[in-house]
C-alpha cells in the first residue's frame, strides 16, 4: 500500500498530496535517484525505503510490472514471485465448504495437524500413539483412514448419506472426482467437514475424555451439509444438478 504512495510520486500523480510532497520535499533530481536526508519525517523515510524495494519494478519513473498501472495486488505477486498452483487448491478453497472447514483442509492439505506423532518429533514428552484407538502411531494418515474409529465414522457416513468415501488419498480423490459442479461441490464440503468432525472429537478425546459413537459424528456432518445446500442459490443450477441432490438420502 505504502509503494502505491511511492507510485504517486514517481508518475507525479495530479493530486494534493503529491503538491503537498513536491513543496515540503524538493525533489531536485530523478525520484527514483533521490535519497531521504536526516531531517526527513520518519513517514518519508519510510517511503524512500519501500521505494529501494519496488526500485526494480521501475524504468524511467514508469511501473514495468503491469502495463494498466500499479496496484497494491499486482505488486504483492511480483514481490511473491511466481509459485506452482497446487492441485489441490480449488478443492480446499470450494465455496461449498464451511470457513472453518476450509482452513481444516488446508492444515491437512499441508501435513500440519499437531496429531501425536507431529508433537512427538518437536520434542514434546506424549505418547505417539493415536488417542482414539492406541494401536498405530497417531499420524494424519492413520488418524483420518486406518484408524477403526474413523472408519466407522466414514461407513457410518455412506448409510447416512448415500455417498461413499475413498479411505486414502481424499484429496486426490476430491481433485479427480469427475461430475458436475454442484456433484463435486457437494463431495469436497462432505470431506472437509469430516475431516474437521473426525479432526473435534479427537481433541474431545484428549482434553475432555468424551468420545461421540461414529453414528452421531457422521449425523453431524449430515446436518452441517443439510445445511449447506439449503443456503446455496438453487437458482444457479441446472436440473441435472438439482436432480441429483433430490436423490441424496439425507435430503
Amino acid at each position: 500500500m505504502v509503494g502505491r504512495l511511492v507510485n504517486w510520486v514517481a508518475v507525479n500523480k495530479e493530486s494534493l498530496w503529491v503538491k503537498w510532497v513536491n513543496a515540503n520535499y524538493p525533489m531536485g533530481r530523478d525520484w527514483q535517484e533521490n535519497a531521504a536526508t536526516s531531517n526527513s519525517s520518519c513517514v518519508w523515510r519510510r517511503n524512500y525505503r519501500v521505494k529501494q524495494v519496488l526500485a526494480a519494478g521501475y524504468t524511467q519513473g514508469i511501473w514495468q510490472v503491469q502495463p494498466s498501472g500499479y496496484t497494491p495486488a499486482g505488486c504483492y505477486e511480483w514481490l511473491r514471485g511466481t509459485r506452482p498452483k497446487v492441485e489441490w487448491s480449488n478443492v480446499v478453497w470450494d465455496n461449498w465448504i464451511m470457513p472453518k472447514h476450509r482452513f481444516m483442509g488446508w492444515l491437512f492439505a499441508h501435513n500440519s495437524l499437531h496429531t501425536n506423532s507431529t508433537l512427538l518429533s518437536f520434542g514434546m514428552d506424549v505418547d505417539g500413539l493415536c488417542i482414539l484407538y492406541g494401536l498405530a502411531d497417531e499420524t494424519q494418515q492413520h488418524l483420518f483412514f486406518a484408524c477403526a474409529y474413523s472408519r466407522r465414522v466414514l461407513q457410518s457416513l455412506t448409510e447416512c448419506t448415500g455417498l461413499k468415501l475413498p479411505e486414502v488419498d481424499i484429496l486426490h480423490w476430491c481433485v479427480h472426482n469427475p461430475g458436475l459442479k454442484t456433484q463435486r461441490g457437494v463431495k469436497n464440503a462432505l470431506v472437509m467437514s469430516t475431516l474437521y468432525q473426525v479432526w473435534q472429537q479427537m481433541n474431545k478425546c484428549r482434553h475432555e475424555q468424551v468420545l461421540m459413537r461414529p453414528m452421531c459424528v457422521a449425523q453431524m456432518i449430515s446436518e452441517d451439509m443439510k445445511k449447506r445446500i439449503k443456503e446455496r442459490d438453487k437458482s444457479r443450477m441446472t436440473t441435472h444438478e438439482l436432480d441429483w441432490l433430490g436423490g441424496l438420502k439425507f435430503i
